[in-house]
């Protein structure tokens, strides 16, 4: 559903090129809807960063057990989302 109010948003850009007052609110909302993607993308990154903190923490608690692969993939992901 969100994709399809994305979809008909940018319908309606294209089309509102020709009346100043749409295309000024098409902008707007064009805007919000970018301003809204970047704080969840943001918000989903620093979750995701903490779900790693503490998976890595506690692999480090359990040094009885076999070195895990995962560590090293996590440690990867962990740099490319800061």
């Amino acid at each position: 559903m969100i994709m399809g109010g994305v979809y008909l948003t940018y319908s309606a850009y294209f089309l509102s090129v020709d009346f100043e007052v749409i295309y000024i609110i098409m902008n707007i909302l064009l805007l919000l809807v970018y301003l809204a993607l970047a704080f969840t993308y943001g918000r989903n990154c620093k979750a995701n960063m903490g779900s790693i903190n503490a998976y890595l923490e506690e692999m480090d608690h359990d040094e009885d057990e076999e070195v895990n692969d995962i560590d090293a993939s996590l440690k990867i992901k962990y740099t490319m989302l800061k």
